[in-house]
């Protein structure tokens, strides 16, 4: 779970797994909750979530997607895909009328603190280009920090982990960012 709140001037909150749910008492009303490859998904999980915004699933979690992302909206909430630095992006196309947010993985989901994967600018602009007359936010994840950041300058939004939370001053890592 990442922390957001006005004090450091970030304003969402992405809880993978589904673990945490937003419970930071500065957040902000805007909220993310990702539900991962190995996730099972139930309804029990999400209906009762407050302060989120977005569902977002992976790509390629072996279930119905359709039927997931169709249960998210009858929950109330926006719907979301993650899609992992390896995944043809074509795989998005059935999903883009359904659908409120792409997360482009700009590392192999897993682990904080890995390396910025070099094609991830590529596959920024290529995705961009898909949803280019969609109303779909796009969303990075993976190795953001202060020399990263520019190179990712076209999402909506910028998940950034380690960088902040491995410093000793969390608020002036923020501040490397904006």
């Amino acid at each position: 779970m990442r922390c957001s709140c006005k004090a450091c001037g970030t304003y969402m909150i992405q809880a993978d797994d589904l673990t945490l749910g937003c419970k930071c008492p500065n957040c902000a009303q805007r909220c993310t909750a990702c539900l991962g490859t190995n996730t099972v998904f139930s309804k029990e999980q999400i209906k009762d979530l407050k302060n989120i915004e977005y569902i977002t699933i992976h790509l390629e979690i072996e279930e119905n997607i359709q039927n997931i992302l169709n249960k998210i909206k009858e929950y109330g909430f926006k719907r979301g895909i993650s899609i992992k630095p390896n995944t043809d992006i074509n795989k998005l196309i059935p999903y883009l009328d359904n659908i409120d947010l792409i997360l482009i993985m700009t590392v192999e989901p897993g682990q904080g603190g890995q390396p910025f994967l070099e094609n991830s600018p590529n596959r920024i602009k290529e995705i961009k280009n898909l949803i280019k007359d969609k109303n779909i936010l796009l969303e990075v994840d993976g190795g953001i920090n202060d020399k990263t950041i520019n190179l990712v300058n076209t999402a909506d939004i910028a998940v950034v982990g380690s960088y902040i939370t491995t410093s000793d001053n969390m608020i002036e890592k923020v501040k490397t960012l904006v």
